[in-house]
C-alpha cells in the first residue's frame, strides 16, 4: 500500500466547541479496542456524529451502544473483517480535533503520533489476507473533522470523489464482506421531493460544509418561467449567480448545486450585516463575478453560510400555489435533516434592504416558516 504523505494528514489544532457532546470513548485513556477472538469474523459498525461530522468505525458493541444513546447515528454494518490476520488496522485519536483515524501503515502511525498530536489506540480490526472486498479511503482537506472517509461501496467512493474536494486514496485494507449501511434520516425526506438535478460547475464557488451552514434564504425569481429556462438565463448572464434550488409553482424542484457548495445567491448585504448575522467574508468563496454595489452594501459573508431557495413568482401577480408552498415545506425539512439542525430562515431583503425578495404577499408565509418551519401551522 502506498504511504500517504504526512503533510496531507496533518490536522490543525481545533476549538472543541463542536465536540462537547463526544463521549468518553473519544479519550484514548478510556477506549478499549476489542482484541481478536477465536471467532472467524468480526462485524465493523459505522456511526455518524451530526454534531461534528465524523464517521466512527468500531467492532466494540458496547462502544456502539453507548454512542448511539449519546446522539450518534447508527449507520449499520460497515463491513465484516477476519477476527485475526497478519495485517492489523490501527486506530488513532487526535485529542485536539476529537476525531479518529485508521490505517495499516505503521510508518503513517509513527509520523502521526510523533509529529501531529495523534495517539495510538491499538488494533481496531484486521485486514483480510485474501483481499475479498476492498475498503476504500478518501481524503478531504477542505473540512476540519472527518477528513478521511472509508467505505466498501465503490459507487459511494466514486460519487464522493466527484464532489466538494474529496480525493480518492485507493484501497486502504480489505474486508471479508461488504456491510449493509442504513440510510440517513434525510434520504427518506429527499425521496418525497419531486426533485431533478442539473449541476453546473460555473455556479459552484467553494465548499460550504456542515460547520458553516447557518441560514436558509428564500427568494422570488421575479419571472414566470420554467426552472430550466431560469437556470439557462442565469448561465447566459455570465455573472455566476445562482441559488441551490428553484421551486416551480407545481411543486417540482430543480437542484442547481449540492447542499455543501457555496452559491452566489445572496450577493452583497447591508454594511454591518456580516456582524449582525454572524458570518464572515472568507477565502472559501472564490468571489468569481462579484461586482460591488456601493458603500452602503459592502458585506459579502452570507453566501458562505447559507442555502438559497428560489420560488418561481413575480411580486404583485398573485399568490403562491399550495403545491409550491408544500414543496418548500418538504425541502426545508430535508435540509434540516441533512445537517441535523435547523438553519435560521430569512428572505433576501433581510440581508440586503431594498430588493423585492420575497414579495409582500409572502410575508405571512415567511413568518410561519420562521416560527413553524412550514407555510402554515399544523
Amino acid at each position: 500500500m502506498r504511504r500517504i504523505a504526512a503533510a496531507c494528514l496533518a490536522i490543525s489544532s481545533l476549538m472543541l466547541t463542536a465536540m462537547t457532546a463526544l463521549p468518553a470513548y473519544a479519550d484514548s485513556t478510556n477506549v478499549q479496542i476489542v482484541s481478536a477472538t477465536a471467532q472467524n469474523t468480526t462485524t465493523i459498525y459505522r456511526l455518524y456524529n451530526p454534531a461534528s461530522g465524523e464517521h466512527l468505525y468500531t467492532r466494540d458493541t458496547n462502544e456502539f451502544s453507548v454512542l448511539t444513546h449519546r446522539g450518534w447515528y447508527d449507520e449499520g454494518t460497515a463491513w465484516v473483517s477476519p477476527s485475526w490476520s497478519q495485517t492489523p488496522v490501527y486506530r488513532l485519536y487526535n485529542r485536539f480535533s476529537g476525531e479518529h483515524h485508521y490505517t495499516t501503515d505503521e510508518h503513517e502511525v509513527r509520523v502521526l503520533t510523533s509529529r501531529h498530536h495523534w495517539v495510538k489506540e491499538g488494533i481496531a480490526w484486521y485486514s483480510s489476507p485474501n483481499k475479498e472486498v476492498p475498503v476504500y479511503r478518501q481524503y478531504n482537506p477542505g473540512i476540519r473533522i472527518g477528513q478521511h472517509h472509508y467505505t466498501t461501496n465503490a459507487n459511494e467512493y466514486k460519487i464522493n470523489n466527484a464532489r466538494n474536494g474529496w480525493r480518492g486514496e485507493g484501497e486502504a485494507w480489505y474486508a471479508i464482506a461488504a456491510g449493509k449501511p442504513k440510510a440517513h434520516p434525510y434520504v427518506a425526506l429527499r425521496a418525497k421531493l419531486r426533485i431533478t438535478e442539473d449541476y453546473r460547475s460555473g455556479f459552484n464557488h467553494g465548499v460550504k460544509n456542515r460547520e458553516h451552514q447557518k441560514y436558509i434564504m428564500l427568494h422570488d425569481t421575479e419571472v414566470n418561467a420554467s426552472a430550466k429556462s431560469i437556470l439557462n438565463s442565469w448561465q447566459s448572464a455570465g455573472a455566476f449567480v445562482a441559488a441551490h434550488f428553484i421551486v416551480e409553482k407545481d411543486g417540482s424542484i430543480l437542484q442547481v448545486l449540492p447542499l455543501d457548495a457555496i452559491a452566489h445567491h445572496a450577493g452583497f448585504g447591508n454594511t454591518g450585516h456580516n456582524a449582525l448575522y454572524g458570518v464572515t467574508d472568507e477565502s472559501r468563496d472564490d468571489r468569481r463575478g462579484t461586482v460591488p454595489i456601493g458603500s452602503w452594501a459592502r458585506d459579502y459573508g452570507m453566501n458562505s453560510y447559507s442555502i438559497g431557495i428560489e420560488m418561481v413568482h413575480v411580486s404583485g401577480r398573485g399568490g403562491y400555489p399550495a403545491a409550491q408552498l408544500e414543496a418548500v415545506d418538504n425541502l426545508i425539512a430535508y435540509i434540516d435533516a441533512y445537517y441535523a439542525f435547523e438553519s435560521r430562515i430569512i428572505d433576501h431583503k433581510a440581508w440586503r434592504s431594498g430588493n423585492s425578495d420575497t414579495s409582500a404577499e409572502f410575508a405571512g408565509y415567511l413568518a410561519n416558516y420562521q416560527k413553524y418551519r412550514k407555510h402554515q401551522p399544523h
